[in-house]
């Protein structure tokens, strides 16, 4: 009776998927599995948020004739929003404005009537009760000249603010009046974000916010697999009062592209540090769900080791199974899967 070898499926068509050429001269390299001192991470979900998001109310009252922008626009700092129907002011203004060249002329009157009295008195011509008299009378009009500058200046501030402008550049998000409408003082006008300042905010279990706090160290994974580094960080000091987890804020960089407020992204903080079992990169191989290496035991015999990887380090992967700290493994797997094909028995191979 004839038995033939046959070897397990899964490593059969993993060697037939890598070329075959001849081994004669080949030399295989490999480099032993190394163990180091790695940070241990916390992976939570956090909301990207705008740090300037307000809404605009009105500072009088008054109908609206004009709405520049709506829902959805942009703005720019500085811009109109709307404008209130503003006759009454008009005619405060003018009313200030002659006020203040009504004490202008007062005073210009009781400036000459002071310089008369006072060549004058040189000559003995006026007594010294009518010069304080005039002198009382030009201090009056200098008054009456700073009180109708104040008025005058009310009244353009009230003008001011029958106009409405954007405090910063963004988006506007609500309207809340439209065209026509009568507001009132203090009621909602517009709301508004920026894009210029983003921040994430994340929530960390009560168990781990000391950790969080101690090591200070974290990195923001974004949905299209950039990383980037916070440049400030905020640690809210009280927890939620349901959760009882604590709120972190960390300040994104300026200058991100396709990013905007609502949007999950990956935070990542470091709670530790563990010892890891690391391989070169290259050195793994994977088809389809199977992630393995080539690893060569002190005789040279080559076999393949399933793994169950982690994080990868620049150049170097964790290996969480399937390998310990000092075993060798091939660096060029292509090589080192024709050199394990070529220690199988012979497929024609038989024995009694």
């Amino acid at each position: 009776m004839r038995r033939f070898y046959k070897p397990s499926l899964p490593l059969f068509y993993l060697l037939l998927m890598l070329p075959v050429c001849s081994l004669q001269a080949a030399s295989l390299v490999t480099t032993p599995a190394i163990n180091r001192e790695l940070p241990v991470w916390l992976t939570l979900d956090g909301v990207v948020e705008a740090e300037n998001q307000a809404t605009i109310t009105a500072k009088t009252s008054g109908e609206i004739i004009e709405l520049n922008f709506d829902v959805n626009d942009y703005v720019h700092k500085g811009d109109v929003l709307l404008r209130f129907k503003n006759q009454r002011n008009q005619a405060e203004i003018a009313q200030a404005r002659a006020s203040v060249a009504q004490a202008k002329a007062q005073l210009t009157e009781a400036q000459n009537s002071y310089d008369r009295s006072v060549q004058l008195l040189e000559k003995k011509v006026v007594s010294s009760a009518k010069m304080d008299q005039t002198e009382s009378a030009l201090k009056a009009a200098k008054a009456q000249l700073e009180l109708a500058n104040a008025g005058l200046t009310i009244a353009l501030d009230k003008q001011e603010d029958h106009v409405v402008r954007s405090p910063y550049s963004g988006y506007m998000l609500k309207r809340h009046v439209d065209p026509g409408e009568n507001a009132q003082a203090g009621q909602a006008l517009f709301t508004g974000i920026s894009l210029d300042a983003l921040r994430v905010h994340v929530m960390v279990p009560q168990s781990r916010i000391a950790a969080v706090r101690r090591f200070n160290e974290m990195a923001i994974k974004l949905a299209d697999g950039r990383q980037v580094t916070p440049k400030d960080i905020t640690f809210f000091p009280y927890a939620h009062a349901a959760s009882h987890a604590y709120g972190v804020r960390l300040h994104l960089p300026e200058g991100l592209d396709n990013l905007y407020p609502g949007a999950l992204v990956r935070v990542q903080f470091v709670t530790g540090s563990k010892q890891r079992v690391l391989i070169p990169v290259p050195s793994v191989v994977t088809r389809s769900e199977v992630t393995a290496a080539y690893v060569v035991d002190g005789g040279g015999h080559v076999s393949l080791r399933h793994l169950r990887t982690g994080r990868t380090y620049a150049d170097l992967i964790e290996v969480l199974a399937g390998l310990e700290s000092g075993e060798q493994v091939a660096v060029d797997p292509v090589l080192a899967g024709q050199q394990a094909r070529a220690q199988l028995p012979s497929m024609e191979a038989y024995h009694e």
